[in-house]
């Protein structure tokens, strides 16, 4: 019930704006239109302030806790865990520690399981919401673990029936949004930039491939 009251305390939209500038969407779920297993009419952690309140009361911890979180040493990471420190504050009175920690000092905390909040960006470099099995999975570097997220992943990617495999990911994310270990927040879009001189630029999810970029001079 805690973890859910932190859910529900997080107004994404206001990290969307502050951290994203206004231009990256606010998001709800892990899927995104278009993947198997999308579908907007699955539950979400709306903000909603009273109902985090009555899960703090109900899981007798009105008073907040403190608690710890550990930060990437990075502008825009630093900004979002303030508003999010800011947020949780107000809505249940949760008093958060940030850790701004380098690259590598912050993979070893995380690693080592020793912090109660982080925050991390998730690449989706291919259509098949098996990718995310890298942060839902257990064993993934985050200490995320569920047996039943295992279960219905294994199933989901065991099977070659389209609808089969959407309707096990829908299942999936009932389990995730139950557990409320982990939550998207926002859409961290990529935008390229290029002089017209450049040609053969493809967009590319994650590293840039300049393997047959060329310069038309």
């Amino acid at each position: 019930k805690v973890r859910q009251a932190v859910m529900y305390s997080i107004d994404r939209e206001a990290v969307a704006k502050v951290v994203g500038f206004g231009i990256d969407p606010a998001t709800y779920y892990w899927w995104k239109d278009g993947q198997p297993g999308y579908d907007p009419s699955l539950p979400k952690y709306s903000h909603d302030p009273g109902k985090a309140k009555q899960l703090m009361a109900e899981a007798g911890m009105s008073e907040g806790p403190e608690v710890t979180y550990v930060s990437v040493n990075r502008p825009q990471d630093v900004t979002m865990s303030e508003v999010i420190q800011a947020q949780l504050l107000q809505a249940i009175n949760v008093r958060v520690k940030i850790d701004k920690l380098e690259q590598v000092a912050w993979q070893n905390a995380t690693r080592s399981g020793n912090w109660d909040q982080t925050q991390t960006r998730v690449s989706i470099t291919a259509p098949d919401p098996s990718i995310f099995a890298t942060w839902m999975y257990s064993g993934n570097a985050y200490q995320y673990s569920n047996k039943e997220v295992d279960r219905l992943y294994d199933k989901a990617r065991a099977t070659y029936d389209a609808k089969e495999q959407a309707e096990t990911y829908k299942e999936l994310q009932k389990v995730l949004f139950e557990d409320a270990g982990l939550s998207p927040i926002f859409f961290w879009l990529r935008n390229d930039v290029t002089n017209k001189q450049v040609k053969g630029w493809l967009p590319q999810p994650w590293h840039w491939n300049l393997r047959y970029v060329w310069l038309d001079q």
